[in-house]
């Protein structure tokens, strides 16, 4: 038996049962840019239901801040996540990107070349 998720299979079902069943409280799926589009597999669906796994299927974005939260919590989870066509650049990662590279090739006025 197999599991599929859009193009990706998993070929392995005693590794995926194994470390889903004995360690996981819930599955955080992210699918990338949207999730409306994303279907899982009934089978996937019916074998979470089976050994009590919450199954949150969310955007990439949302599923690595849920993920992040319920990790502080010290919860049991496991995540998967596909990752998103885009990214969105908000004003500080620009801001902390040119501080990076101001620190990455500042040299020290005792260098000597």
């Amino acid at each position: 038996m197999s599991y599929f998720c859009k193009r990706l299979q998993i070929h392995n079902v005693a590794f995926v049962h194994n470390t889903l069943c004995n360690f996981t409280d819930v599955l955080v799926l992210g699918v990338g840019d949207t999730r409306d589009s994303f279907q899982l597999n009934s089978s996937v669906l019916s074998f979470m239901a089976k050994y009590h796994i919450s199954i949150e299927i969310l955007s990439t974005e949302q599923a690595c801040a849920t993920f992040n939260f319920l990790n502080a919590e010290r919860r049991c989870i496991a995540g998967a996540l596909i990752p998103p066509m885009t990214l969105r650049v908000t004003e500080d990662d620009v801001v902390l990107s040119k501080q990076r590279h101001k620190r990455l090739y500042e040299t020290s006025d005792d260098e000597i070349y």
